[in-house]
């Protein structure tokens, strides 16, 4: 799971993409990996002066990305 998002969003960044939204609103789970992609995904969207932007995230989801 982890690997296919990383795979998808640097795709997505690489391809000019400036302004990428990531609808979370069916997700019941994240572990370590998937934080680890969101973190990565989100420096270099900074750092290419593009966004990363959380849609729909749930309660428990927020929680863990706050930690």
């Amino acid at each position: 799971m982890a690997d296919a998002l990383a795979g998808g969003l640097r795709d997505e960044v690489d391809a000019g993409r400036h302004l990428l939204h990531l609808d979370l609103g069916h997700v019941t789970f994240l572990d370590c990996a998937v934080l680890g992609v969101l973190a990565r995904i989100d420096l270099r969207c900074r750092s290419e002066h593009a966004s990363l932007i959380l849609v729909d995230v749930p309660h428990a989801v927020v929680r863990l990305i706050a930690l």
